[in-house]
This record gives C-alpha cells, sequence and structure tokens, in this order.
C-alpha cells in the first residue's frame, strides 16, 4: 500500500522525506508568503532551493504512485498519485503564474516581448535572408 501524501494550497506542504537533505521539512517553502523586496533576494531564494534540491538523492522524493491529499482553502479537496499532482497541479500552476506575472510586468509598462518569456527559442532562430 502507498504512503498518503497531504498537502494544503496556502501551508507548506508536507512531503515524503528522509536523509539529511530533508533535516528540515519545511526549508523548501519556509518562505512561501513572504514577500521579496528585490530582485537579489528572489535570486538568493531561487539559490538555496538549487541547493536543497541537489543534496537530495532522487530515492529521498516520494515515489510517483504515491497517493497525495490536496486541501484547497475554499474546501475543494483533491486524491492524486505524486505524479498527479506534479503533472496535473503543480505544472499548470507554475506556468500560470509565470505567465502572469509576465502580463504584469507588460501592463506596468515594463519592454519585454515574447522572446523574453521563451529565451530558449534563440537557439532556433535563423538569420534573416
Amino acid at each position: 500500500m502507498t504512503e498518503l501524501v497531504e498537502h494544503d494550497q496556502v501551508e507548506p506542504r508536507q512531503l515524503r522525506r528522509q536523509g539529511p537533505a530533508f533535516a528540515d521539512p519545511g526549508l523548501l517553502f519556509e518562505a512561501c508568503h513572504q514577500a521579496y523586496r528585490s530582485l537579489a533576494e528572489i535570486r538568493q531564494r531561487i539559490a538555496a532551493v538549487r541547493s536543497h534540491l541537489e543534496a537530495a538523492a532522487p530515492t529521498e522524493w516520494a515515489d510517483a504512485d504515491s497517493r497525495v491529499d490536496l486541501k484547497l482553502p475554499n474546501g475543494v479537496r483533491f486524491l492524486m498519485s505524486s505524479e498527479e499532482d506534479i503533472r496535473d497541479w503543480i505544472m499548470p500552476n507554475l506556468y500560470f503564474h509565470v505567465t502572469m506575472v509576465y502580463a504584469l510586468l507588460r501592463n506596468a509598462g515594463l519592454a519585454i516581448g515574447k522572446m523574453d518569456f521563451m529565451p530558449h527559442m534563440a537557439r532556433h532562430k535563423v538569420a534573416a535572408e
């Protein structure tokens, strides 16, 4: 039987973790509600999370078929596998929020365009004839 992993939309996720890399279960999510005051603070946070993730072996993460119990603040609840959680909840939310930041920055007058949103496409660019 697989373990049920619970997490709330608002509170830090409590994933099944083992070993020294996960001595502090809230480390990755400790500042989930923090308002960052500068780009330097955001970069510092990203570096800390990357460091934490790099210290973890793949065997320390929940299995793809581990059950996840996602509870939203409005009372809606979803039961799914870890794989479904990543595919159906986490990734769409990531893209939603990145897109919203892009739209808000453009609306605020920042001169950014599609290539700023998709810089990886530059490697496919063909010179104009």
